[in-house]
C-alpha cells in the first residue's frame, strides 16, 4: 500500500459504510440495487469507486448524501460520517451537513446549475444557507476567490453570466467552486465528474481535483467507470458489480495484480501499447450487468459472465474475503486464480 493509503487507513475514518442495502419499491415488491455494502474512506484519502453503468455506484452515493429518490428504501446498514451515523440523524441535520461538510460534484453541471440564475447568485446562495455570518459583500468576494482557486478565468466577470454562457469545462469548475465555497468540506463525492468533458479538459479537471484534495485535506469518493481516471487520482479502489463490492485494493496493487475475474476483465479491456498490432479488437466481458429486477440467484452475481465459473459459483454466494494487505475479494476462486493470472501475465 502507498504511504498515503496506510496513513488514511490507520486514522479514524471520515466515512464508514457498513452493511448498507438499498431497494426500490415496485408493484411486485422490492428490487434491491445495493446489497450489504461495506466501504471505508480515511481522512485525506481518494477512494475510487468503479464499475459498469448499472452497478449501483450512484445509488450508493445518494444514500450517503441522503438524496435517494422517493421510491428508494434503505433496508439496513449504517453510514458513519466523522463519528456520527447519518442514518440516525434527523433529515434537517443531514441537510445542514450537505453542502457544508459533505459536498458533491455532479457528472453534468448543466443539470445541477440553475439555468435561470447568474453564476454569482448560485455561489453566494450556498454561503447564505451554510455561512449566514458572512456579510453580503464578503460573499461576492469569496465567490471570486473560489472561482480563481479552481482556475476560472476572468472570475469577477463570470459572476454576472448564466450557465449556458460557459463551456462545459468552465461549468464543471463552477460546480467544484460551489462544492468547496464554504471552506470546511471534509467529504467530497465526485460522481463521474469528467465524463461529459473532452480529453484535454478532463486532464485539467483531474489535476485540479488532486491539487484541491491535497491542499484542503479532503476525503474524496471518486465515482467513475473509467479506470484511467482512477489510476491518475485514487489511492485505493473499490470495484462494484451488481450492487455489491467485489474487490477493494490499493490502486497500484489492483492494477498490478487484480484478483477478481470481473476486475481482471475490466483491466484487460483497456488499450495497451502493442496490443492493437497483435489483435484486431480489444478483449471484452461477454454479457452485461444483470438488471436489479432480475430474479435473485443463489450463487455469485458474476457467474453468468465468468470464464472461471465452477459448480459452487452457482450454488453459493461468495463472501467478501480478506486477501491480506488491506485487500478484499468476493470470489470463491480468487486464491488459485491469482496464481494463474500471474503466470499468464509473465508470458505476455
Amino acid at each position: 500500500m502507498t504511504n498515503d493509503a496506510v496513513a488514511a487507513q490507520s486514522a479514524s475514518p471520515t466515512l464508514d459504510v457498513r452493511g448498507l442495502s438499498v431497494a426500490f419499491r415496485r408493484r411486485n415488491g422490492l428490487v434491491r440495487v445495493v446489497r450489504d455494502v461495506d466501504l471505508t474512506l480515511g481522512p485525506g484519502e481518494v477512494l475510487g469507486l468503479v464499475g459498469e453503468s448499472g452497478s449501483g455506484k450512484s445509488i450508493l452515493a445518494r444514500a450517503v448524501l441522503g438524496t435517494l429518490p422517493r421510491q428508494a428504501e434503505v433496508l439496513g446498514g449504517s453510514i458513519a460520517f466523522s463519528g456520527g451515523d447519518l442514518m440516525r440523524m434527523p433529515p434537517s441535520q443531514v441537510r445542514r451537513l450537505r453542502g457544508d461538510r459533505i459536498a458533491i460534484v455532479p457528472q453534468e453541471p448543466m443539470t445541477s446549475l440553475n439555468p435561470s440564475l447568474r453564476i454569482g447568485r448560485q455561489l453566494t446562495e450556498v454561503l447564505e444557507v451554510h455561512r449566514p455570518e458572512i456579510r453580503s459583500k464578503e460573499r461576492s468576494v469569496r465567490a471570486v476567490e473560489m472561482l480563481d482557486l479552481v482556475g476560472v478565468t476572468y472570475a469577477d466577470e463570470r459572476l454576472a453570466q448564466y450557465p449556458h454562457q460557459l463551456s462545459g469545462g468552465l461549468r464543471q469548475r463552477v460546480a467544484i467552486a460551489m462544492a468547496l465555497i464554504c471552506g470546511r468540506v471534509e467529504l467530497l463525492i465526485a460522481d463521474e465528474p469528467t465524463t461529459a468533458l473532452d480529453v484535454t479538459i478532463q486532464a485539467q479537471i483531474l489535476d485540479l481535483f488532486v491539487r484541491l484534495q491535497k491542499s484542503q485535506r479532503m476525503s474524496v469518493l471518486l465515482i467513475t467507470h473509467d479506470l484511467g481516471v482512477i489510476a491518475q487520482t485514487a489511492q485505493r479502489v473499490a470495484v462494484m458489480y451488481a450492487g455489491e463490492i467485489v474487490e477493494v485494493a490499493d490502486v497500484n496493487d489492483l492494477f498490478a495484480s487484480p484478483r477478481h475475474p470481473y476486475t481482471r476483465g475490466l483491466l484487460d479491456s483497456l488499450p495497451r501499447s502493442g496490443r492493437v498490432a497483435r489483435k484486431s479488437h480489444l478483449p471484452s466481458i461477454e454479457g452485461s450487468v444483470p438488471s436489479p429486477s432480475a430474479a435473485v440467484r443463489d450463487g455469485c452475481s458474476f457467474a453468468d459472465r465468468c470464464a472461471f465459473r465452477i459448480a459452487i459459483c452457482d450454488q453459493q454466494a461468495p463472501p467478501l474475503d480478506s486477501a491480506g494487505l488491506g485487500r478484499s475479494v468476493r470470489c470463491h476462486r480468487w486464491a488459485d486464480l491469482t496464481a494463474g493470472f500471474a503466470r499468464r501475465d509473465a508470458l505476455l
